[in-house]
């Protein structure tokens, strides 16, 4: 596919995207909690490892995640080079799930008045301490799946993401979140095109509902 083509193609893959995303700042490095982790000892001397022990409950960045949970008011601006802008506006609901562990997100919404959905799980790797998350929608039946990292304790989140299209071909995205305060913070999707060719953007602004 020429660089014309890959980049209508990447404008299509986010124009159906459209619903936006979420991070927050990682945790500082450090080794798994599995690294040294001491088992409680029972009162018959057998050694017992938590699912906390081992690393595999939720920790400060989980925490940290945790502060998205509620429901949002989205305005998102799409860009596609050469064409005017397409403006939309839509809710989001992020609901804590598997015992504070993931983040899940449930977005709606219209543009050019055509009604979109999707749903995004969002989550903390505390082995790699990258963040993840996997987007779905009702654009598409591909899943994309993206990892991010936050270098000022978390206002500003930076993820790569892909997602496999025809023929094997991984289409990629870099998503960076922004965090203004607790009640507003904003997510953009750029699509990585070949060369100097100018990318389809994806700008969504978030507002807690009051």
């Amino acid at each position: 596919m020429n660089a014309g083509g890959w980049v209508i193609a990447a404008g299509v893959a986010l124009f159906s995207l459209v619903a936006p995303v979420a991070g927050q700042d990682a945790a500082p490095k450090a080794q798994p909690a599995a690294t040294g982790a001491q088992p409680e000892v029972k009162p018959d001397g057998k050694k017992e490892y938590s699912i906390e022990t081992l690393g595999g409950g939720p920790g400060p960045a989980h925490q940290r995640l945790a502060k998205l949970a509620g429901e949002w008011e989205t305005a998102s601006r799409f860009t596609m080079p050469g064409r005017d802008a397409v403006e939309s506006k839509g809710q989001s609901k992020f609901t804590l799930v598997l015992g504070g562990r993931f983040l899940s997100e449930d977005d709606r919404g219209t543009m050019n008045g055509a009604e979109f959905s999707s749903m995004k799980l969002w989550g903390f790797n505390t082995a790699s301490q990258k963040y993840e998350s996997v987007w779905t929608h009702t654009g598409a039946t591909s899943m994309m799946t993206m990892t991010g990292a936050s270098q000022d304790a978390g206002k500003t989140v930076v993820y790569d993401a892909s997602y496999e299209g025809a023929s094997g071909r991984r289409e990629q995205m870099a998503i960076t979140m922004k965090i203004a305060d607790d009640d507003h913070f904003s997510v953009t999707v750029v699509a990585k095109v070949p060369g100097d060719e100018p990318a389809p953007t994806f700008e969504t602004s978030y507002s807690r509902k009051k």
